[in-house]
This record gives structure tokens, C-alpha cells and sequence, in this order.
């Protein structure tokens, strides 16, 4: 790896000691009920002491970190091996490795990783979104889902790259962390106190109760060390940093997909890489000079996993002609007799950080399959839905950490169709039809026709009866979506909005004379008009709100309401006399703010003294 710097100025890190203040921080952080390491000591110990005893804990930790070193104890880890879902359990390759490390190492390596994301986090590319503050994998599969849905609405061309290393995590080199410590231009105090914890790392296999003999760990990170996955992001937007400063040292221009002042090629979600480019050719060099750098850190590709994605064309894109040394083919050296390596493999459907995408946009096929995994793990837990021994807030509690997280799972970035929103609702109501003893339509139409039959509306006032308070899916899938478009505009020099407003494609026309199907809906135009929507939704709450206030005031019902069943119902009318003043406030001013300012309007004179007379501001 070079050692050129990458930024003009150090990070803002700070090196005095550890203050009392970061580590009550970290200790609140600390979860519970993990498994302890070689000390045995579980984290509880660490978070249940007195502030007397944290006090010496603090001195113990300041000794390591102005001193650069640790115990000879903190060295030491017991690997777990884990088994990968859908994988044989016979094979060593199947499994991933688990480092448990002791509870007060964790406690250490967290201060320093708190040090050093709050001061470099700005400086780390902007493509990647794994281990970072106010990051996840909604926001790649978002970016990703935009650009599919550009090059479909207008015909481009598009190839996608999903790259896939073997044994990342375990592979690169700890000089290569130092490296890019000092290319980031960490402090070296500070660097130091980083590498003292890769200076002589050893590890024990456990099985069980059994342990091996002592071995030690000449590379890779611990995966389960709350520093390790930082340094490996750094050490990686390093290596995207060097594909990218070769790559226009020779050929120039990086692809663009939206705007040629602001070109993006690649994405990564730790060490989940996608690269894409509308030019095979460009793509193609691009991956060859990545291949190149990374075997010089120790990465190298799985070629059998890696998938190539492509859109409206057919042209294939091919590995370099060897892992090690320079590439020689003729896409990297026009008119170079050597001919190129294997080529990427070709799917129509990726996986890609639990999504499904396709050569169609439109979120059919990962809401299809993502409704017949709930259906299927819904066939499974019918027993216990229809239970009458389980109380039916355990059978709430399973639905939404089970069921609505598969189905609901990145919704926010997919522009669903009515009729996809339909089957969502229609997978809710069945929920709750077994979870409330409600009998079926079969049941009212062929074995019983002289029963009323059950309607949603029904069905959703039993489950207000025993205490079910949460919204249906589509309810739920549109304020995630608000929420992102929220996200996206009080964020505007992020990638997500430079993907989503600053797109210069977005309302022009197809360019072909023909078009199959109905018209293709856009993210941002269909959010939007959810957004302008729900505030006038909540102007009229808010309304409501101050009616309610009222002595003996009549209680109106406000337009468009998230849940329409519940319209007129006596129920709504309580729940809404109830809740409605504590939900306003801070549903208004997220929507008043945020959207408003997107418009470049600014709030009324009028509706801003309403507004902060009614919530009291």
C-alpha cells in the first residue's frame, strides 16, 4: 500500500487522558448477556460498579493509552466458531470466526474507537456507510435503487458489480492498518495506542467447554472488537482511494451516472462492494486495478461469488489475467496480446445486504419474495398466534420483531404500487385474524353463511382491545419512507440527496417512441406527495388538537387519517382524544421543517405563530 497522505490536514483527534464522562458513555453502550472472554468476566461486572471503582478503572485505562501498551491478558481471545445460514456444516469454510475478548479490552478498544470515528468519520469516503455514526444498509440499497430506477426510466445502459472477498476480515495485514493510520494522518501517540493491541495477538479454539493450545494471530481484525471493524473500513476506503487516484491518472474521467462534476462508481457496505459503470470497458479497468491493489493488502476476490448485474445490455465484464503483478490485457494495455481472465458471472436476480435486485426497478420482486418468506415463517408460527394459553401481547410482541421486520425490511427505499400495498395490508389483517380468534371469510361464505362475517375494520377493534396500538404495513412502510425523505433533506450535501434531487433526469421524458406498461413512478415524486399529504393531514390534527383542548368542544375528524378503518369508530375517537396531542408536536415540526424548505417556501408568518402557540413554543 503507498504511503502518500490522503488528507491535507490531521483529524482534530484528541490525546489527553480519558475523561469519566467518555467512559460512562461506553459503559451505557456496553450490551448485556454476552458471552465473556478468557477472564470470564462478564460486562454487568464493568457497568454495576461503584463510581469509586470506575474511577481506578479509568486510571488503569489512561495508563494504557498514554503509555501505548496493554496487559499480556488483553492479548489473548477464545474464537467461536459460528455457522453461516444455508451453508454445510461440514466444511471449515462454512463457519465464521467469533473473537471473544474480555469485557474491560471491549471497554478500552470502544474509547478509542469513539476517539477516532468522531475526528475521521469526515474525512472517510462518502460511499461507504458500514460501522459509521448515523449510517446503514437502507442507505446503500436506497443509492443502488436510484440509479436501477434512472437507467430503466430512460433506456441506459448499466452494469453492476457484486463483489465478493474471501475471508476479508481475516486477511488484512496488520502493517497495512498502521499504514493507513499514518496515510490518514493520525496522530502517532495515538496510532501507538492502536497498535499496541495488534502487537502480539494469540487465540485459543473453543468448542464448548474444550479449548486448544495457544496460537498466535499474525493478520486480520477480531471480529468482535469493537475497534477492528473501524480500522477495517479506513484501511479499505484507503485501497478505494489509490483504485481512484490510478484510475485518472491514466484514462481521466470516473464514471457518472448522474452528473459529470460528481462522478460515482462504487459502494460498500464494510466489505460489501458493489462497483457499477454504464462504459464495460471503464468497469472493467476499474475492477482490474482494484484486483491489483488489494492483493497488494492481502484482499483477493472469491470469483465464483462475485455476480454481474446487467441493464439493457448484454456485454461481459472480465476478471484480470492474474491475481498478482501487473495486468497486462488489452483492456488495461490496448493492443497487449494477453488475453483477458474469466469472465463475471451473469444473474438476473442479485441479493445484495438482503434485498433482491433486478433488471426491473420496481420493487416486485423483492417485495414478492420478501411476502413469501413472511408467509412462509407465518405458516410456522400459526400455532402460536392461535394459542388461547399465550397472552396476546407476547403474540404482538413476536409480529413486530418477527414478521413486520422481514416484510418491512429497506421498504423505505422502494416506491411501492397500490396493489403492492394491498398485499401488504392483506398479510396484516391475517396476522391479526389469528391472533384475535377471528374466524375467516371461508368460514362466513361456505360453513357457516348465516354469521356476519368479520371485517377489517372488526378485526383491527378487537386488536385495539387487547392492546395492540401499531399502524398496518402500508401505514408503517409510508412513514419509514417520510422518515428517509426527512433524513435525505436535512442532509444535503449527502450522497443520498445528490442521487435523489440534484438529478437531472428526473422529469425529462423516455427517450424511446414506445413504452410497455404503465408509466414507471419515481421515489422522489411519489414521497413528495406522501409528505405534501400527511402535513395536511397534520395541519388538520393539529386543529383537532386545539378543539380537544376545549371544555366540551366537538371532536372532528381529520382528513385523510393514517389508520381509514378506523374512521367514525368509537375507538378512534378515544384513542385519538389520548394520543393525538402527545404525537402532533413532533410528527409537525419534522414535516413543517423539512419538506417546507425543500420547496424553498418558508412557513407562513401565520402558520408559524400557530404552530408554536399550539405546542407551546
Amino acid at each position: 500500500m503507498p504511503r502518500t497522505p490522503i488528507v491535507d490536514h490531521p483529524p482534530p483527534i484528541d490525546l489527553s487522558p480519558f475523561t469519566l464522562t467518555e467512559l460512562e458513555f461506553v459503559l451505557h453502550k456496553v450490551k448485556n448477556r454476552r458471552a465473556p472472554g478468557p477472564d470470564t468476566i462478564p460486562s454487568e461486572f464493568w457497568k454495576w460498579t461503584s463510581p469509586t471503582f470506575k474511577e481506578h478503572i479509568l486510571m488503569l485505562l489512561n495508563s494504557c493509552f498514554l503509555g501505548a501498551s496493554s496487559p499480556d491478558e488483553w492479548n489473548e481471545a477464545h474464537i467461536v466458531a459460528i455457522l453461516k445460514p444455508k451453508k454445510d456444516p461440514l466444511l471449515p469454510e462454512s463457519f465464521r470466526p467469533i473473537a471473544l475478548c474480555n469485557a474491560i479490552y471491549k471497554i478500552y478498544a470502544s474509547l478509542i474507537q469513539t476517539r477516532l470515528s468522531a475526528a475521521l468519520d469526515s474525512s472517510l469516503r462518502t460511499t461507504q456507510y458500514g460501522f459509521r455514526a448515523n449510517k446503514s444498509t437502507a442507505q446503500p440499497i436506497f443509492v443502488l435503487r436510484q440509479i436501477l430506477d434512472l437507467h430503466e426510466r430512460h433506456q441506459g445502459k448499466m452494469h453492476f458489480l457484486f463483489l465478493d472477498w474471501s475471508k476479508a476480515f481475516d486477511s488484512i495485514t496488520h502493517e497495512n492498518i498502521e499504514i493507513a493510520l499514518q496515510r490518514y494522518e493520525v496522530p502517532e501517540p495515538f496510532t501507538k495506542a492502536i497498535t499496541a493491541l495488534y502487537r502480539a495477538p494469540t487465540f485459543r479454539v473453543k468448542n464448548g467447554s474444550d479449548l486448544s493450545s495457544l496460537h498466535p494471530q499474525q493478520r486480520g481484525i477480531r471480529q468482535g472488537c469493537p475497534l477492528s471493524p473501524y480500522l477495517f473500513i479506513i484501511v479499505l476506503s484507503c485501497l478505494m482511494h489509490d483504485v481512484e487516484e490510478e484510475y485518472t491518472s491514466k484514462f481521466e474521467l470516473l464514471p457518472n451516472p448522474f452528473s459529470a462534476s460528481s462522478p460515482l462508481w462504487d459502494l460498500e457496505y464494510a466489505d460489501d462492494t458493489v462497483l457499477f459503470s454504464p462504459n464495460p470497458v471503464t468497469l472493467q479497468r476499474l475492477l482490474h486495478i482494484l484486483q491489483h491493489h488489494a492483493a497488494r493488502i492481502g484482499l483477493l476476490l472469491n470469483l465464483e461469488k462475485c455476480e454481474h448485474l446487467q441493464l439493457n445490455t448484454e456485454q461481459d465484464i472480465y476478471f484480470r489475467d492474474t491475481e498478482q503483478g501487473q495486468c497486462q490485457c488489452s483492456t488495461c494495455f490496448p493492443g497487449s496480446p494477453v488475453p483477458h481472465g474469466p469472465p463475471v458471472p451473469v444473474s438476473a436476480i442479485v441479493k445484495y445486504l438482503g434485498v433482491y435486485l433486478s433488471q426491473k426497478a420496481r420493487a416486485q420482486t423483492d417485495i414478492t419474495k420478501r411476502l413469501a418468506i413472511t408467509y412462509a415463517s407465518l405458516k410456522v408460527l400459526r400455532p402460536f398466534f392461535e394459542s388461547r394459553d399465550i397472552p396476546a401481547d407476547w403474540k404482538f410482541t413476536i409480529y413486530g420483531q418477527v414478521l413486520r421486520a422481514i416484510v418491512l425490511y429497506a421498504v423505505q427505499s422502494e416506491t411501492l404500487t397500490a396493489a403492492q400495498n394491498v398485499k401488504l395490508d392483506t398479510l396484516h389483517y391475517r396476522v391479526l385474524r389469528n391472533i384475535t380468534h377471528t374466524k375467516t371469510t371461508f368460514y362466513h361464505k361456505v360453513v357457516n353463511p348465516n354469521d356476519t362475517p368479520s371485517s377489517n375494520m372488526d378485526i383491527s377493534k378487537k386488536a385495539l382491545d387487547l392492546g395492540y396500538k401499531g399502524h398496518t404495513l402500508s401505514t408503517e412502510a409510508l412513514n419509514r419512507k417520510l422518515s428517509l425523505l426527512g433524513h435525505i433533506i436535512r442532509h444535503p450535501d449527502s450522497l443520498e440527496h445528490k442521487v435523489t434531487f440534484t438529478n437531472s433526469h428526473m422529469y425529462r421524458r423516455h427517450r424511446t417512441n414506445f413504452r410497455v406498461g404503465p408509466p414507471k413512478l419515481h421515489w422522489a415524486e411519489t414521497a413528495m406527495t406522501d409528505a405534501y399529504g400527511r402535513i395536511q393531514y397534520l395541519e388538520q390534527q393539529d386543529r383537532t388538537a386545539m378543539l380537544m383542548r376545549l371544555p366540551n368542544a366537538p371532536i372532528p375528524i381529520p382528513v385523510a387519517p393514517p389508520e381509514p378503518h378506523l374512521i367514525n369508530h368509537e375507538y378512534y375517537l378515544n384513542a385519538t382524544r389520548n394520543t393525538v396531542w402527545q404525537l402532533h408536536d413532533w410528527e409537525l415540526q419534522r414535516f413543517y421543517t423539512t419538506v417546507r424548505l425543500w420547496r424553498g417556501v418558508e412557513p407562513s408568518a401565520q402558520n408559524r405563530k400557530q404552530w408554536q402557540r399550539v405546542s407551546g413554543r
